[in-house]
């Protein structure tokens, strides 16, 4: 299972206040993948994809990631919101 740093309901909705989502109904853990973290999200607004960069992520790949995922998102559908490397701060526990 690739979940390697829990998010509680209550800091998913603190972290998501700021983007215009809507109200968290649902999240959900992903267990595919290998490096990163990965929560779906449901909110008043649609479904999303949360991704936690964990430490091991090399950290000049970022700017790549980030990228694809803004130019994927803006191809397949509205501008909702962009992708954002936020500081890290430990784990979410």
């Amino acid at each position: 299972m690739a979940v390697f740093t829990p998010v509680t309901p209550d800091q998913a909705r603190a972290f998501i206040a700021d983007y215009g989502l809507g109200a968290l109904s649902e999240i959900a853990p992903i267990a595919e993948g290998v490096e990163n973290t990965n929560y779906r999200i449901e909110t008043a607004g649609g479904r999303h994809v949360l991704t936690l960069f964990e430490r091991r992520t090399d950290a000049a790949g970022l700017p790549f990631c980030l990228g694809l995922t803004d130019h994927l998102a803006d191809a397949a559908s509205p501008r909702r919101g962009r992708c954002e490397a936020l500081p890290a701060t430990g784990s979410a526990g």
